[in-house]
């Protein structure tokens, strides 16, 4: 029998990695599928050519949104191809006896297509379909409104078994969670049994070579090492440059270079523009395409503060780090996830409603 992990990010990966590194042998194959809508293929190498691999078969199909763009970003080809990989997911779900399906979106088609494979199999014993948690998604609600017009589309498309997920987690199939916190994840979650993601598994692939050969391929392996904080920048589209936000961010990075701290400045994945003014400080901005937690596994007990506003980056700072001070600008942007600020509150999460306390970073 066959373990697949259907991974979309490189957070993903890192979570498949631990959760497939504490599978004893015994229990079958570990096979990670990746689907190439980010900067995964870096990691996904790394993994690859590494002698202690968790997986016994790594395997990538393009996404949708990749393949597209190669030719005209259109709806139809992105619908096209993610019906490609649907027929792929089936066809490998079967020919591997895939009786375990970990999946981290499961509103995406190629990971409904792989739990509907697993549950048609009249063949297959012990069947687990899994949700692990793809961020602050698993703790708050961010609903995705379906048409009654694009159920009848999708389902024409796709087939009668592809549903609409306004939740992450809640489709009909998920028998089980996994979470950072399971006692924190959305009430609709606990409605199954919910398991903590394993977080010293998290933690002891920076030992691993692949994750050294990673850090080095993206040129960050020493500079992780030396940080003593990372601020998480809001994407340039939620900032409003004629208000405080990115004179009080500057200000923070320039106390920590006035007191001799080393601080990490990360963009979004989704940013173009390095709109921060950082001359005359010793931040260094790390490459947008690195997940946040490989910064934290790479160095858990050397980073003692986290700037950020409503992302995943803060709990798994909270999650990973030792002795870290996390603060969110949740309050201050007028975020509209008070579900989630009360879950960073009851967790230590400081959730700033004034820049002027940012002005002053702990020490």
């Amino acid at each position: 029998m066959t373990s697949l992990y259907i991974a979309h990010t490189p957070y993903h990966v890192v979570l498949a990695s631990a959760l497939a590194s504490e599978h004893d042998e015994t229990e079958g194959d570990q096979h990670l599928l990746g689907i190439l809508d980010s900067d995964m293929e870096p990691m996904l190498e790394s993994i690859r050519g590494a002698h202690d691999n968790p997986f016994d078969e790594v395997r990538t199909l393009a996404g949708a949104a990749t393949f597209a763009s190669r030719i005209a970003h259109t709806s139809r080809l992105t619908q096209v191809r993610a019906r490609y990989n649907c027929f792929a997911v089936r066809r490998y779900v079967a020919d591997n006896r895939t009786n375990e399906v970990y999946s981290f979106n499961d509103q995406r088609p190629e990971d409904q297509a792989a739990f509907d494979a697993v549950t048609r199999d009249e063949s297959l014993r012990d069947v687990r379909r899994v949700y692990v948690e793809d961020g602050t998604s698993a703790y708050t609600y961010m609903r995705r409104e379906w048409s009654w017009f694009e159920t009848v589309k999708m389902k024409l498309f796709y087939g009668r078994w592809r549903t609409q997920v306004e939740e992450h987690g809640s489709s009909k199939w998920v028998d089980e969670v996994y979470g950072s916190f399971p006692d924190h994840v959305r009430p609709d979650l606990r409605t199954r049994p919910v398991s903590a993601l394993p977080r010293e598994a998290v933690l002891a692939l920076g030992d691993r070579s692949w994750f050294r050969r990673y850090l080095e391929a993206c040129h960050v392996a020493d500079t992780l090492d030396e940080l003593d904080g990372v601020v998480f920048v809001a994407l340039s589209e939620d900032v409003d440059f004629d208000g405080e936000y990115v004179e009080t961010i500057e200000s923070v990075i320039r106390r920590f270079a006035d007191r001799g701290e080393r601080i990490g400045v990360k963009y979004h994945p989704r940013e173009s523009n390095e709109f921060l003014n950082l001359d005359g400080s010793s931040a260094v901005v790390l490459p947008r395409g690195i997940p946040a937690e490989v910064i934290f596994v790479a160095n858990p007990d050397g980073i003692r503060f986290v700037l950020g506003n409503v992302s995943t980056s803060l709990l798994t700072a909270r999650w990973l780090c030792e002795d870290v001070t996390v603060l969110s600008l949740a309050r201050v942007f007028q975020s509209d996830f008070e579900h989630l600020i009360t879950v960073f509150e009851s967790l230590g999460i400081r959730v700033t409603d004034s820049l002027s306390e940012v002005a002053a970073p702990p020490r």
